[in-house]
């Protein structure tokens, strides 16, 4: 699995559907149809997979979302 750099991020185009891209380790990216940039973190507490926001891109960068995953 291929790790995230800001030019990937800032080269990812909205499309008329969601989509995410991975960085690993549950830390993923969403890119809207209206071109907004969402961190997410996937984990499981209990067996139950869990989804929480970390921010927007670019206020929330790379080095911190993955700062972030770690804690």
């Amino acid at each position: 699995m291929s790790k995230l750099s800001d030019n990937k991020i800032k080269a990812a185009k909205a499309r008329k559907k969601a989509y995410t891209l991975n960085d690993g380790l549950g830390l993923m990216l969403k890119i809207k149809p209206n071109s907004s940039k969402l961190w997410y973190f996937r984990f499981y507490w209990y067996n139950q997979q869990q989804l929480i926001s970390l921010g927007r891109y670019p206020e929330v960068s790379l080095l911190y979302a993955r700062t972030l995953r770690e804690q």
